[in-house]
């Protein structure tokens, strides 16, 4: 938008009239581009993992206070498939409390208690015990209403495993992870790809070694060298791919690629600077738009290649970044010259 209302006033032909290169021109946009991609980046590899990082304590160390199942006084809650309906609440004593479960076979189980005392088993692990007295355990069946079990006792233990509840929160995606962590995750994974790979070479030598050995035969067997052919091209088609390697490598890049984004993208705004625009600023909203859906198009095109290749993902994150950079490049140079 600057570039394009610079371009309709002729401000930037003004400039260069009196001696001012390109150079000097364009300086302060290059360097302001190149603090907003430092910004950018140190946003995604330090305040982002800082941020998911003490959110996740956060939310689990809610989970982890007694609160958390939040038994109120004649209510009913649900944790996961298993429904609580109680009495009167004091403290961590509940009175009158039901519970109905479904097993794995959907058959219906009712606990219920006149009294039950919640603690804090595994704080850690997020298991809670309710100590029940003179518990009653009636089971029905969900074929047959006749077909019921009923089962009493002076005590009994009923655990609540709240780690389901929390699994997405505790889960680390890539995303979330700073640049030196997912290095040493990708140092962990690079062996055992190594390892992969050399196999597969390996395998289609083997195949070569086989279709050299029959070929060099008086009579080759063409049958086992059309197999050995067709091994060698199916292993061909299939190198080893390690889903979390890529994944890993891919966010890396993905952080950089990014962030340096601004800094290649400004060049594509250098050859407007070169033309005047009626209404720049409005014409330069417009083209800033089509590059930046350009540039987002080509990159979720090139993310979606990450998983169906062996290829490293560095190369197809900085694509985009390098094809606009030289479009830009290329356009200034055709300017220049016509």
């Amino acid at each position: 938008m600057a570039i394009g209302e610079f371009g309709s006033t002729n401000e930037i032909l003004a400039l260069r009239s009196v001696g001012f290169p390109l150079r000097r021109i364009y300086q302060p946009i290059i360097i302001l581009s190149l603090v907003l991609s430092l910004g950018t980046y140190l946003i995604s590899d330090v305040v982002l993992p800082y941020s998911a990082t003490q959110y996740k304590k956060l939310y689990t160390g809610l989970l982890t206070s007694l609160p958390t199942l939040d038994f109120k006084s004649n209510s009913s809650n649900k944790i996961g498939n298993i429904i609580f309906a109680n009495g009167e609440v004091d403290d961590n004593t509940i009175k009158q409390l039901i519970i109905i479960q479904k097993t794995s076979s959907n058959d219906n189980q009712i606990l219920s208690s006149p009294k039950g005392t919640l603690y804090a088993t595994d704080v850690d692990n997020y298991v809670y015990d309710i100590q029940l007295e003179n518990p009653e355990l009636i089971e029905t069946k969900k074929n047959n209403l006749n077909d019921w079990s009923l089962a009493t006792g002076s005590k009994a233990d009923f655990y609540i495993d709240l780690t389901s509840q929390i699994q997405g929160i505790n889960k680390n995606f890539p995303s979330h992870l700073s640049s030196a962590v997912l290095h040493q995750k990708i140092d962990k994974l690079l062996p055992d790809y190594t390892e992969d790979r050399r196999e597969w070479i390996q395998d289609q030598q083997r195949e070569n070694d086989i279709i050299a050995a029959e070929l060099n035969k008086e009579n080759p067997d063409f049958n086992i060298i059309t197999n050995a052919s067709a091994e060698k091209e199916r292993l061909r088609n299939n190198q080893p791919v390690n889903f979390y390697l890529q994944y890993y490598r891919a966010e890396l890049n993905k952080k950089r690629a990014l962030s340096m984004a601004c800094f290649f993208l400004v060049f594509m705004t250098f050859p407007l600077s070169f033309i005047r625009f009626k209404h720049g600023k409005f014409v330069g909203f417009g083209v800033s738009m089509l590059v930046a859906v350009s540039y987002w198009y080509l990159l979720f095109f090139c993310q979606l290649q990450i998983f169906s290749t062996a290829l490293n993902p560095a190369f197809l994150l900085w694509l985009p970044d390098m094809v606009l950079f030289v479009v830009g490049i290329l356009l200034i140079k055709l300017r220049q010259t016509s």
